[in-house]
């Protein structure tokens, strides 16, 4: 950052469960004094829409308010406005009235492709304006949560491309869930998209790494979704590495699909 390499280290907090702008700022310093350097909000669908095309970014909704909020206490924000985001809420943060209208969720299909998009359409430009290259908080941007059943490419593409489109130009990243993984986003070289999508992913120890590290050495083995790396140019993935000692580095490391490692007794 700036020339300074940092690892980000971000806690989740959801303004939709704490309905107070005062209280954000409290959380938001507790946060920075316990050693975080990021903040990661999920922004819930149903909290600011609850009628088809109705939208309120007001209040106890501010999202501009939250970002700013986050800047001051000095936390870099991680942007997860989903469409989906889970955070065990209701619904993964879906209205209501999505019940309602056709095409199945999660999807490019249409119905359900002119909801999704009309809700990124309205998050998106208040999340793109404080941006890191703005002088602002927001370093990363989250498409979906946990994508697994179903899963649609097209999709995926989409929610790149439409936040491209919305004027976001920070790196876009992703988050798997249970090692089964099977989407991948169109083809970089063919996409039609005048920003072709940056996506960065990210690698996470495993329970291997968290457990056993002290007893079998770091892990250096790790797991990607099969297909989401590109076979056209280069690739570029992201490792936080942490040491108790000064080390040089962590040594030679070794990728794996999911499905090529299995358990046993």
């Amino acid at each position: 950052m700036n020339g300074r390499r940092i690892v980000l280290q971000s806690a989740e907090f959801h303004s939709f469960r704490l309905p107070s702008q005062e209280l954000w700022r409290a959380v938001m310093e507790k946060l920075k004094a316990a050693g975080f350097n990021a903040v990661s909000l999920s922004f819930s669908w149903a909290y600011h829409s609850p009628a088809p095309g109705t939208y309120d970014f007001t209040g106890v909704r501010d999202v501009d308010r939250l970002l700013r909020t986050a800047h001051e206490a000095g936390l870099y924000v991680i942007a997860r406005p989903g469409s989906y985001i889970n955070a065990e809420s209701t619904g993964g943060g879906f209205p209501a009235w999505l019940k309602t209208v056709p095409g199945r969720a999660r999807s490019f299909e249409p119905g359900y492709r002119e909801a999704y998009r009309e809700w990124l359409h309205r998050i998106n430009p208040i999340i793109a304006r404080p941006q890191l290259p703005r002088g602002g908080p927001v370093i990363l941007y989250n498409a979906e949560n946990e994508y697994r059943v179903g899963t649609d490419a097209a999709y995926m593409q989409d929610i790149q491309d439409q936040a491209r489109a919305d004027g976001i130009t920070v790196p876009i990243t992703t988050n798997d869930c249970c090692d089964d993984s099977r989407w991948r986003s169109a083809d970089h070289t063919t996409t039609t998209s005048p920003h072709p999508p940056k996506t960065l992913p990210v690698l996470y120890a495993d329970d291997y790494g968290y457990h056993y590290g002290n007893v079998i050495g770091p892990q250096r083995a790790f797991s990607l979704p099969a297909g989401i790396l590109t076979g056209h140019g280069t690739n570029t993935l992201a490792l936080a590495v942490t040491a108790e000692q000064p080390v040089t580095g962590p040594g030679p490391l070794t990728l794996f699909a999911y499905g090529d490692v299995r358990g046993g007794p």
